[in-house]
């Protein structure tokens, strides 16, 4: 059996699958313990920072208790805000990791046979076998094979006949 699959992987095909993959690099036990750990000490930072500003207001004014709380205050805000900047951070990247006339975006075909997977793109051809996938994961819109945790064949489907078969299809002989 073989399934031949027509389409155009867009921009935002290649985000989702960057944020999909990101996802799972960040829940990591390690990386998710670097990312918390990095934003734990820049909190610190920030407040030792505010800390020394309350002190010094409080040689003035002679009063400290309000002053620490503004300062568990803007730690909280300032580790909020460092997340969310992080996201927008990994959002720009997948953005800037994938342009038109490169090999991640533009028309591409897929063909999905019992001995592999064939990619070929105006300017790319990428082959692997069905051992080298070492996970099928799902989005609304994609159905990636993964070859390795940060890397592997986007295969939009927006054709809901053609997702199930090519779901289908992919889980048969990702099993073997």
């Amino acid at each position: 059996m073989r399934i031949e699959q027509h389409s155009v992987l867009t921009q935002s095909d290649y985000i989702e699958f960057q944020k999909h993959v990101t996802k799972d690099l960040l829940n990591h036990p390690k990386v998710r313990w670097l990312y918390q750990g990095a934003g734990l000490c820049f909190m610190l930072c920030l407040g030792v920072m505010v800390l020394y500003i309350i002190e010094s207001i409080r040689t003035l004014e002679g009063e400290i208790s309000s002053g620490a709380m503004n300062a568990l205050i803007v730690c909280g805000l300032a580790l909020v805000g460092w997340f969310v900047l992080m996201s927008l951070v990994k959002i720009q990247l997948a953005k800037a990791g994938a342009i038109e006339g490169g090999t991640m975006i533009g028309p591409v075909t897929h063909s999905l046979t019992e001995s592999g997977i064939v990619e070929k793109g105006e300017n790319h051809r990428f082959e692997c076998s069905w051992s080298s996938i070492i996970a099928i994961k799902e989005t609304p819109n994609l159905v990636i094979l993964l070859t390795d945790p940060a890397k592997g064949v986007i295969i939009p489907v927006n054709d809901i006949s053609k997702r199930d078969e090519t779901i289908q299809f992919a889980n048969q002989n990702f099993s073997k």
